[in-house]
């Protein structure tokens, strides 16, 4: 400092030499440099006398000469001030010309923004806040994605010495390759020839890029038996980075458990389904990676073999002869299975009405078939009058009767043949003494005349 103001001395000794006899106020350095909140020398120079000088800042002489003194302003934080000389001369008091300093502050903060996750092929945008930098018009903002140059941005218009706030945003169109690479921000303040070269860089952003273009592809049947198993396979073609992609699979509204694997950019996703309940069921395949999401999803439908039950076809019906009805059978599976019936070798129609004869009476051969196989039933149907029941009891009664007849028969025959042996087999007499047998006779002859 003390050579800068020899030399300046000399400088204003020799000015005043050639230019004696003119009145004069010079301030030095016309143009200063100071960082915001620092100290700086100015000097003044002067063919008169009392040299001073007006300034808004903190001031205190450092030197003095016969026609020069120096002072130093400090804590210099006023963008506007612009000191200047002065003196007293004969012709009276004379300044100098402003000076036009010139105060620069290096960023407060550089902010540079996170971008979210990035779809390839899709543009986002780059935001950097530099906060507290002057001057502006001396400022470069540049992006850089790695060491490569995005966007570089001056402000050489810009009319205000105070420091302020710039924002720069840059448009980028995500590219597969960008993966995991770093954008930062970084400024540039460029003071040369005068002063320095600052540079600041923000905290680096990576970038996350997700190429996820096509739709999964779900590969499983479109028909499951009941009670079997099936595996099912979901497949991510041409993503990037396939390690990333997430996985969800659902069958029928439940969460399956299911394995990944990653083979290059192809990632899959295994499971096994399986499924009591007959019909249709919604298979599902869901994948994200990173802000895309896609879903996919398949219609399998869980069948059963075609099952004659009791409850739909029994084995044997009784129908009254004379009575209107409909002879039905039915079966169980999915898809629903066709079912037809034969009666001595011809087709029978199902279920529509008829008046029932004795001729409906006998075995009907039923068929229930769908495309995953069949069943057999045999169905016997017994026919009864309604006079059947008098003509049994009738039956009986006759028989009853006759088998009644018959015994009686027997019987008298039995008996008329004992009364005819007892009538042909010979009596043996009792011997009775001739007394006797007279007396008897006589008696008998009495007898009669009595009655006579």
């Amino acid at each position: 400092m003390q050579k800068f103001i020899f030399f300046f001395a000399v400088g204003a000794w020799a000015v005043t030499q050639g230019t004696a006899e003119e009145d004069y106020v010079e301030i030095w350095p016309p143009n200063p440099l100071v960082e915001f909140g620092g100290s700086l020398d100015l000097n003044c120079t002067s063919t008169c006398e009392h040299i001073g000088i007006e300034s808004a800042y903190t001031k205190v002489p450092i030197g003095n000469g016969s026609n020069w003194k120096s002072f130093r302003l400090s804590n210099v934080n006023f963008w506007a001030a612009s000191p200047l000389c002065y003196a007293e001369c004969k012709t009276g008091q004379k300044k100098s010309p402003k000076a036009n300093i010139i105060i620069y502050k290096s960023p407060a903060s550089i902010k540079l923004f996170p971008v979210p996750d990035m779809e390839v092929n899709e543009t986002y945008e780059l935001t950097c806040w530099v906060l507290g930098v002057a001057p502006i018009r001396d400022l470069t903002v540049t992006f850089l994605k790695g060491e490569e140059q995005l966007l570089i941005e001056t402000f050489e218009d810009h009319p205000w010495p105070e420091a302020d706030a710039v924002e720069v945003n840059h448009i980028i169109k995500a590219q597969k390759d960008d993966y995991n690479k770093t954008i930062t921000c970084q400024t540039s303040l460029d003071l040369r020839p005068r002063g320095p070269l600052l540079k600041n860089t923000s905290q680096g952003i990576s970038l996350w890029t997700f190429d996820f273009q096509k739709y999964p592809l779900l590969h499983a049947g479109l028909f499951l038996e009941a009670g079997t198993s099936m595996k099912v396979t979901c497949d991510t073609p041409e993503v990037s980075p396939a390690e990333e992609a997430i996985f969800g699979l659902w069958f029928a509204g439940k969460p399956l458990t299911f394995n990944t694997t990653v083979m290059g950019d192809l990632a899959s996703a295994q499971a096994v389904i399986a499924s009591s309940s007959v019909g249709e069921h919604q298979l599902l395949c869901s994948v994200s990676l990173g802000p895309v999401a896609k879903n996919v999803t398949k219609m399998v439908n869980v069948f059963d073999r075609p099952q004659i039950d009791d409850s739909k076809c029994p084995h044997a019906l009784t129908w009254k002869e004379g009575s209107t009805t409909s002879f039905t059978c039915s079966a169980m599976g999915n898809p629903t299975p066709t079912v037809q019936c034969w009666k001595d070798g011809r087709p029978y129609n199902i279920g529509e009405p008829q008046l029932v004869q004795r001729e409906h009476g006998g075995i009907y051969h039923c068929n229930a078939t769908n495309q995953y196989g069949f069943d057999v039933r045999h169905v016997t149907v017994h026919v009864e009058s309604p006079q059947s029941i008098g003509h049994i009891i009738g039956y009986i009664v006759a028989v009853v009767v006759f088998i009644a007849l018959v015994a009686g028969i027997a019987y008298w025959i039995s008996y008329k043949q004992k009364i005819g042996v007892y009538r042909l087999r010979p009596q043996k007499k009792q011997q009775q003494p001739p007394q006797t047998a007279q007396n008897s006779a006589e008696q008998r002859f009495l007898n009669g005349k009595a009655n006579v």
